[in-house]
């Protein structure tokens, strides 16, 4: 993969398959990934158990969870989602998919393996949007066109999702210690607001405090300022100001 199709690219998977290569695949951010992905289908995590189960794959990657935790957590998350299974064995409608694919995709980002996490989660996310318009469809005519726009629509969510986490990994950026350092660390201080408190409409005030402290990149400044952008905790410009990896 070059950096052109890295920006440009509107299927994770080759971009998960160049960053394991790469040996840039974190564990941390795999599992962030997975985890952005199920928020994005959060509403039809309507089991309370599996919302806590992404909600610990979370905790997990941030060191906030011990192995005994995310252990639990694996083998609940994949209890629910065999049940689920069972219960599709009886009738292949969409709406046992419906709720199959959720859990599945919660105990997918359980998994110990990163690339896995971050691939089988998205899959399932996707086969969900998919099942979804199949379902609002059902008693009408099939619009295959439909669930192609679906599917285009999550993969390339799914793309702006990695490039949140991974930036320019061609290019990976770096800031200068002495912009962290200004006005008694307001830059980091900042960072640690919009990280705690998932506050990404604060990252166009990041770029005034980071230019105020001297910063100079371009990248750096304009993707702050990007207007639309996707951004979810992991985000590579505020894991950069907080020494995360």
């Amino acid at each position: 993969m070059t950096e052109e199709q890295w920006f440009s690219c509107m299927d994770p998977t080759p971009m998960l398959k160049f960053l394991r290569a790469s040996g840039k695949l974190s564990e941390r951010r795999a599992r962030l990934f997975a985890v952005a992905v199920c928020r994005r289908i959060w509403r039809w995590m309507t089991d309370e158990r599996v919302r806590r189960a992404v909600e610990s794959v979370e905790r997990f990657a941030e060191g906030w969870a011990d192995e005994q935790e995310i252990r639990q957590t694996r083998y609940e998350a994949r209890r629910i989602a065999a049940l689920l299974r069972v219960q599709l064995k009886a009738g292949s409608d969409e709406e046992r998919w419906l709720a199959f694919l959720p859990c599945r995709a919660a105990a997918n980002a359980t998994r110990p393996d990163s690339f896995l996490v971050a691939r089988e989660t998205a899959e399932d996310a996707l086969r969900l949007r998919v099942t979804e318009v199949m379902l609002s469809q059902k008693g009408g005519k099939p619009q295959p066109t439909l669930w192609t726009a679906a599917m285009r629509d999550e993969r390339t969510h799914q793309c702006h999702l990695l490039r949140d986490l991974f930036g320019n990994p061609f290019r990976p950026a770096a800031i200068d210690p002495s912009c962290l350092a200004w006005n008694d660390g307001a830059v980091g201080k900042l960072a640690h607001v919009i990280y705690d408190e998932r506050a990404f409409d604060r990252l166009p005030l990041l770029a005034d405090a980071l230019e105020d402290a001297g910063c100079t990149d371009k990248d750096i400044l304009a993707y702050c300022r990007e207007e639309g952008a996707v951004h979810v905790r992991g985000c590579w410009i505020i894991d950069l100001l907080l020494g995360k990896s």
